[in-house]
């Protein structure tokens, strides 16, 4: 199984199925909160789902846009980038998970990995990106998914 293939058939379903469970929970919080914990469910369940179906050193990145009447709300995970094109300018949607990022570097050394340079900074000198959907071998340096909205 590809992993970059169940994430593009998989993510929308999950998130579908974490709205459903978030409109039955009463969470308190910022809509920017609200978004975070849903898309942060999504993302894990599809983690969770992937791990004990593939090689434990075989991941994806991800991006999935959700675009609301006032609102469009990305997540992403690892490299994988979501760009609005308007006007005549690229608009960036997403921040890339890069080991080259100063908060991703602390946030893997406070998890115990090491950033080497090989060919481009990599997570403990495999990684070319910080955090990825599967890649069990690197469970313990990926600490949640970050949703820009």
């Amino acid at each position: 199984m590809q992993v970059s293939n169940y994430c593009s058939g998989r993510l929308h379903h999950a998130l579908t199925e974490e709205l459903k469970v978030f409109e039955k929970e009463n969470f308190k919080g910022t809509m920017q909160d609200q978004w975070e914990k849903v898309f942060t469910n999504c993302f894990q369940m599809v983690d969770d789902e992937v791990g004990g179906r593939i090689a434990k050193n075989v991941g994806s990145t991800a991006v999935v846009a959700l675009i609301c009447s006032s609102h469009i709300i990305v997540a992403n995970c690892g490299d994988s980038r979501g760009v609005l094109y308007r006007g005549k300018e690229a608009v960036p949607l997403s921040n890339d998970h890069k080991p080259s990022r100063e908060d991703e570097r602390r946030r893997i050394e406070a998890a115990g990995g090491t950033i080497i340079q090989y060919y481009g900074q990599r997570v403990c000198g495999v990684l070319s990106m910080s955090r990825s959907i599967g890649e069990q071998t690197m469970q313990n340096l990926k600490t949640g998914h970050i949703v820009n909205i």
